[in-house]
């Protein structure tokens, strides 16, 4: 089941340096009373709450909230930290939790141990803000394990964090802190230790719980250690919208932004890519020049209206041209009817726009200021709007709909899904033509769609209604359910003031499944619990009311199994009872006849489980027992335990 204050980590397939670069910084009070430090007991980790699972991986023992002079830093003590992971399960996710401007931060790192005792096999880390996963646009974001003195540290810069706090961080008081260690299995994570700070806080640039003053504290010898330590891999350069964003209907049009735009929400994007990496070649093919932030593409989203589909790229920090060549271009890209469109716009200087211009009197060229092309082919019959908004380093291409529509040959009707969703940056030459310096596109094809109507990073007005009385319907669901569980959605339903509208009636629908409806409250809020019906898959939630809708991307996930085991008895001979159940929260619903499979010395017996979710086997002492459940495809996940009778 999907819990909503704890996003589900999807550990990404990168492989992990075996050894440290450089040390930890982090500290921990001599008296914990001092709020930046604090205790946990040890030997107290149990996952799921189940006695006899805990791992001293998994045990919390002392965290730490320390900062040097431009970083913030985040240390845990295990009991025993190992690289191949808690004994019995295939990784560890290690999360620090705290609130700062009031939004709720989770930063930490998922990892998959190496069973032989070698460095992790995969890594990553995340930092959710408020349940979105803002990792991309927190460069400095690293996550550190060091064997020797079992400590795991997250850190990131104090920009980055002032960035993702949307305030100044330094001297800003965290509080409500904590840090939690989660036993990972392949699917949704399982608490296994949980340590608070209670009424601890913690003010950002003032040092470390050493006292330290802010001043970067020496390497401890741990860092110096050539002892196996791992750093969690970079976030992809490219990733899906946030799973928690603020959502609007298809119809309508967006009020003015700071700088004269109607801008995307901050923090909510469709394609998000890493700063720095925009570096251009106009000059020597041999030798790419250094990043150029005029053409370093930072984020895109896309927005559809009755009018016009529209491409948002952010910028690093957009000005009338790069630093190398003769002047910039910007493309957004996507594919639907089989055929590539393309919208483009550029600020070519006096050389490139002269050239270019007798290269499009001659038919050899489209016109560089701009346009769309088609399948590769400049389409002139498609009008295209571009904003070069150097105020906001944003540049928004507009198509109109309608033309491009008929370039296609078929309407792209609202809830069409396009793909192969880009942005790129060009630089012209003094012959007109371009050289790419930049791309962002998702790292996956199936993260690369964009669903036409889907503006969920606006805040949107309805179109037909006056000025006093237009509308937002903003919703917030999870990106991830578990099927046959509820995905539950939080609806906000105001006018064009920011009033609530009271007593109205949105209704959710996952794909196919059943509709549900609710009627908003005295605030203009409401709840949807979304029956999540069908096998695992991606499906589309629609919440709408009356002429308003918002269409979200949704992944179903199969219903993961949990298998657990005691033993009991005396004599020569035990009674292993197995208790097979899902992973919902807070309570466990048992699995009633299911069958599970027991093989021991050589021989395969098969138990069907009882209403309470239990099956049995006796066996004598010294057996090694292997349990395993098939689950069902889709639906429910497979589950296997081994024991030794004792």
């Amino acid at each position: 089941m999907f819990r909503s204050s704890r996003p589900i980590r999807v550990v990404l397939g990168v492989t992990v340096s075996a050894l440290l670069a450089g040390g930890l910084v982090s500290a921990f009070a001599a008296d914990p009373a001092l709020g930046c430090s604090f205790l946990d007991p040890a030997g107290d980790s149990a996952v799921a709450g189940v006695p006899g699972t805990g791992d001293d991986d998994l045990d919390i023992v002392r965290v730490g909230f320390s900062s040097t002079a431009d970083k913030a830093v985040f240390s845990a003590k295990l009991k025993q930290l190992k690289n191949s992971g808690p004994d019995n399960y295939a990784g560890d996710d290690f999360e620090f939790a705290f609130t700062l401007n009031g939004k709720a931060f989770q930063v930490g790192g998922t990892r998959i141990g190496d069973p032989t005792g070698g460095p992790p096999l995969r890594a990553t880390k995340y930092a959710f803000v408020n349940g979105t996963n803002m990792a991309s646009t927190a460069p400095s974001l690293a996550v550190l394990y060091d064997l020797k003195t079992s400590v795991v540290e997250a850190s990131m810069s104090l920009a980055d964090l002032s960035k993702l706090a949307g305030a100044a961080a330094q001297g800003a008081v965290a509080s409500k802190l904590a840090m939690i260690a989660y036993a990972y299995s392949g699917g949704p994570e399982e608490i296994a230790d949980e340590a608070t700070g209670k009424t601890a806080t913690y003010a950002f640039g003032d040092g470390g719980c050493d006292g330290s003053g802010g001043a970067a504290p020496a390497p401890t010898t741990a860092a110096a250690s050539p002892s196996p330590s791992a750093s969690a891999s970079a976030s992809p350069s490219a990733s899906a919208s946030p799973s928690a964003s603020a959502s609007a209907s298809a119809s309508g049009s967006a009020a003015p932004a700071a700088g004269g735009a109607d801008l995307p929400t901050p923090g909510c994007v469709d394609i998000s890519d890493v700063k720095g990496d925009a570096s251009p070649n106009a000059t020597n093919p041999g030798a790419p020049t250094p990043n150029d932030p005029d053409l370093d593409l930072k984020a895109v989203n896309f927005r559809t209206d009755a009018a016009t589909i529209k491409a948002y790229l952010q910028i690093d920090k957009l000005g009338t041209k790069p630093a190398f060549g003769n002047g910039h271009r910007f493309d957004a890209t996507f594919t639907a009817g089989g055929k590539i469109v393309e919208m483009y716009a550029g600020q070519p200087d006096a050389v490139a726009a002269g050239a270019n211009a007798a290269l499009v009197a001659a038919g050899q060229s489209a016109p560089a200021a701009g346009g769309v092309r088609v399948a590769t082919v400049y389409n002139p019959t498609i009008k295209l709007t571009s904003t070069f908004d150097v105020k906001t380093s944003t540049v928004i291409l507009s198509a109109d709909r309608a033309a491009l529509d008929k370039a296609l040959g078929g309407a792209l009707t609202d809830g069409t899904q396009v793909t192969a969703t880009a942005a790129r940056s060009r630089i012209f030459t003094p012959t007109a033509g371009s050289l790419l310096a930049d791309t962002a596109q998702a790292a996956k094809p199936e993260l690369q769609v964009y669903t036409l109507g889907d503006n969920r990073c606006f805040a949107i007005v309805s179109a037909s209604a006056p000025a006093a009385t237009a509308t937002s319907l903003i919703v917030s669901a999870p990106s991830r359910v578990q099927t046959g569980d509820v995905q539950v959605a939080s609806v906000t339903f105001t006018d064009g003031a920011g009033k609530p509208k009271v007593g109205a009636t949105v209704t959710g629908r996952l794909g196919s499944g059943p509709a549900v409806s609710a009627k908003t409250n005295s605030a203009g809020k409401a709840s949807l619990r979304v029956p999540v019906t069908g096998p695992g898959a991606t499906r589309t939630l629609v919440v709408s009311s009356g002429t308003l809708s918002v269409r979200r991307t949704t992944t179903v996930l199969a219903e993961r199994s949990l298998l657990n085991y005691a033993i009991s008895g005396t004599g020569d001979t035990r009674l292993v009872t197995i208790t097979l159940t899902d992973d919902d929260q807070p309570s466990r619903h048992p699995y009633a006849k299911a069958t599970v499979t027991f093989a021991y010395s050589g021989m395969t017996q098969t138990a069907t489980t009882d209403s309470k979710g239990q099956a049995f086997l006796r066996v004598r002492t010294g057996t090694k027992v292997d349990m395993t459940y098939a689950g069902k495809p889709g639906f429910i996940t497979s589950a296997t335990r081994r024991t030794e009778v004792k």
